[in-house]
């Protein structure tokens, strides 16, 4: 075993290192949320909608409140009266505020009033003392519903006269983004003018996060300190302990929020959803902790969904393949949320990838439907822009009958711009974009391929043989126009054993985060990775962070670590000498 410098060869930064988190999840002894049991525990079941959009006309719930080991049934009517509870029992000074603000922040109540608005919306909750009598129980809650239009297009959502999701947005649209760099004059004078021009209608399809662990929440009120405590499988922690805090009347230091360990999200668990709010309130009403597990039936049926857009692009060419201009119409279909609609921001900002195209134009339309809410799922709204702008770019190389290797050439952003500043004012600090793709060809031995394809062609007229091209850049990390929490943040702490405490401030679904915060650690501090500990997210004791999306722990949270342990092993030279 050799050392540099105090490095370990073997098990420094950039050592292959068998993951320490690995063994105790394939010997089934992780420990996530539904892993948690406490002491006089209770469970929570909702009663969702089995219907897209209907108005809720009464419940039936006498049944239910009378069956074995039922604590209480709640539907939106008692979700008032549970918040000033809450309120009342914190009525000193500046918690006044904090209360009538958390009310006001929570209009549209977790449990769902008056409309619903998709499948599987939360009407009612049912609290019972063991988890198949509360499921028993919310099974017997009777709902009444007249059912109104489904609005499933978005295209025909916008229509004059069409159905509404929320009566409040005329024609359906939630947000819109008009984006021209020249006041449309330079636009279309270059489309007008160009030589070639290049339409397609393309849609990314909806898809569906589908973490093997579906989500769960436990969460446990200490009535003598007035603190909450919730567990729950989350992209992150300090997001929800802020809203716990507005919406029950309680400083943030009272609200203490844990992510133990993470069966996958995607970006499915990040944000909030009704369930994280709803179960801490029942525990301070019920003074028991509550849990709530989800079923795979409810996960796919409640569970975010990603990507859902319709791209209407146009590309302005020379016949040499050099784009002039590009155009987009875009509709994405939020489902039935109300939150704004980061996909749409980040295809828009981020359409031109790595060319050099200075002349845009986009209209963006967010727009609701019946469906499920919409939210961040792999790759949000970046994924989307590479896939439309890539796409189009093939089949222009097609109608000009330019391969498509070389029109990317002819339009790749050149080193001797950067740092290059796109249309919609992105920085692209560095990059070699056709050095990238000429190496990728060599490695994929492209000119044989399509030698061997030609050939094929002939052969086989029948049998067509598909070579995709594709060159994708992505701003990851968060740090991106109105996207915040684009930092990182980490605590060490040598305990007195000599074992590395660390908290850094990022989850993680699976990604093998403790082995890397080890190996850095023990990198700079030049011990073994074993005796470094690395600590699940608790608000209590780590810096607060932005939690795991967007690629943003590499980015933030990683280098924190190495400044940290930098900081650390400094202190710890100058304690010694």
């Amino acid at each position: 075993m050799t050392q540099h410098h105090g490095r370990d060869e073997e098990t420094g930064i950039g050592s292959p290192l068998r993951r320490k988190e690995t063994q105790r999840f394939i010997q089934g002894v992780g420990t996530y949320a539904d892993d948690i049991l406490l002491a006089n525990q209770t469970y929570a079941a909702f009663v969702r909608s089995f219907h897209a959009h209907a108005e809720i006309l009464g419940f039936d719930i006498e049944s239910a409140r009378a069956m074995p080991g039922v604590l209480g049934v709640f539907t939106a009517n008692d979700w008032a009266a549970l918040l000033d509870e809450g309120a009342r029992a914190f009525q000193q000074g500046r918690h006044e505020r904090q209360a009538d603000g958390g009310r006001e922040g929570t209009s549209r109540s977790p449990l769902v009033s008056g409309v619903v608005h998709a499948i599987g919306e939360p009407v009612a909750v049912v609290v019972a003392e063991t988890r198949y009598q509360a499921q028993d129980a919310a099974s017997a809650v009777v709902v009444h519903y007249r059912e109104l239009p489904l609005v499933l297009d978005p295209e025909a959502a916008m229509e004059p006269g069409a159905p509404l999701v929320f009566e409040d947005r005329p024609n359906n649209i939630m947000v819109e983004i008009h984006f021209d760099v020249s006041d449309g004059d330079d636009v279309e004078k270059t489309f007008a003018e160009a030589d070639h021009l290049t339409k397609a209608w393309l849609k990314s399809q909806r898809i569906h996060a589908l973490a093997m662990e579906p989500r769960a929440v436990v969460a446990s009120y200490d009535q003598a300190a007035g603190e909450i405590t919730v567990w729950l499988s989350s992209n992150g922690v300090f997001g929800l302990r802020s809203q716990l805090a507005g919406v029950m009347a309680l400083p943030e230091t009272r609200v203490r929020v844990i992510n133990p360990d993470v069966g996958g999200s995607f970006g499915g668990k990040n944000g909030t959803y009704p369930e994280e709010v709803i179960l801490p309130v029942l525990a301070r009403h019920l003074r028991r902790p509550v849990k709530w597990a989800e079923m795979r039936t409810e996960h796919l049926a409640v569970m975010r969904n990603g990507r859902d857009q319709t791209h209407y692009i146009e590309l302005a060419l020379r016949r040499d393949g050099r784009i002039l201009g590009m155009k987009d119409r875009m509709i994405a279909d939020l489902g039935a949320n109300t939150g704004p609609n980061v996909s749409m921001t980040a295809a828009s900002l981020y359409m031109s990838g790595p060319y050099d195209i200075q002349t845009y134009k986009v209209d963006a339309y967010a727009v609701a439907t019946t469906k499920n809410s919409h939210g961040a799922v792999r790759g949000i709204g970046k994924a989307d822009a590479a896939f439309v702008m890539e796409r189009t770019i093939n089949i222009a190389a097609r109608e000009l009958g330019i391969d498509p290797t070389e029109i990317r050439f002819r339009n790749f952003v050149p080193p001797e711009k950067f740092p290059y500043r796109t249309a919609t004012g992105a920085l692209l600090d560095s990059g070699r974009y056709e050095d990238c793709l000429r190496k990728a060809m060599e490695l994929a031995g492209y000119e044989n391929l399509r030698k061997e394809q030609a050939d094929l062609n002939r052969q086989r007229p029948t049998l067509k043989r598909g070579i995709g091209v594709s060159f994708v850049i992505e701003p990851t990390g968060a740090a991106r126009r109105g996207q915040g929490g684009a930092y990182g943040a980490c605590r060490l702490k040598m305990e007195l054993s000599g074992i590395i405490s660390a908290y850094p401030a990022g989850s993680q679904q699976g990604q093998g985060h403790v082995t890397t915060v080890s190996q850095i650690v023990a990198d700079r501090m030049g011990c073994s990775p074993e005796n470094v500990h690395v600590f699940e997210p608790d608000t209590l004791v780590t810096p607060a962070g932005g939690g795991a999306g967007s690629s943003r722990t590499s980015q933030t949270v990683m280098p924190a670590v190495l400044v940290a342990a930098e900081q650390l092993r400094d202190k710890i030279l100058r304690i010694a000498a």
